[in-house]
C-alpha cells in the first residue's frame, strides 16, 4: 500500500475518533475505553479493522488454542514484529524478527581473578 494511501487512511481514522491535534499535524486521543484483549486483537485483524502488532517475549502462535486462527490474524496484518529471546513459532510470520538479549549477557570481557581481562593476551 502506498504511504499517501496509508496517511490517507490513518487521517480519516482519527478524524472519526475525534482527534485533537496535538503538535504540529499529529492528530492524538486517548481513549476511555480499555484497548482490545489478543483474541479480539486477532478477530479484529481478520476483518481488516487491526493493522499492526508488536509481539515481545510470547509465543502466540502456541499459546492460543486456535493456531489456524491465530495464523490468519498475523497473515491478515499490515505489520508484525516479534521480540524475543528465542527462535519460536510466532516468528516464522513477522515481517520482522529483533532478537532479544537477557541482562546476564556481557559484552566486555569478564576479570579474570589476577586482575588481567579474559580477553587480554599475555
Amino acid at each position: 500500500m502506498a504511504r499517501s494511501a496509508r496517511a490517507a487512511r490513518l487521517s480519516a481514522h482519527l478524524g472519526r475518533c475525534g482527534a485533537r491535534t496535538v503538535r504540529g499535524d499529529v492528530e492524538l486521543k486517548l481513549n476511555k475505553e480499555p484497548g482490545l484483549r489478543i483474541p479480539n486483537m486477532f478477530d479484529a485483524a481478520i476483518e481488516g479493522t487491526f493493522m499492526g502488532i508488536y509481539v515481545q517475549g510470547e509465543d502466540i502462535l502456541q499459546s492460543d488454542p486456535n493456531t489456524k486462527h491465530v495464523v490468519a490474524a498475523l497473515s491478515a496484518m499490515e505489520c508484525v514484529i516479534v521480540h524475543d529471546l528465542f527462535l519460536n513459532e510466532t516468528r516464522t510470520t513477522p515481517m520482522c524478527f529483533l532478537p532479544g538479549s537477557t541482562s546476564l549477557r556481557r559484552t566486555a570481557p569478564s576479570p579474570t581473578p589476577n586482575g588481567a581481562s579474559s580477553g587480554s593476551a599475555r
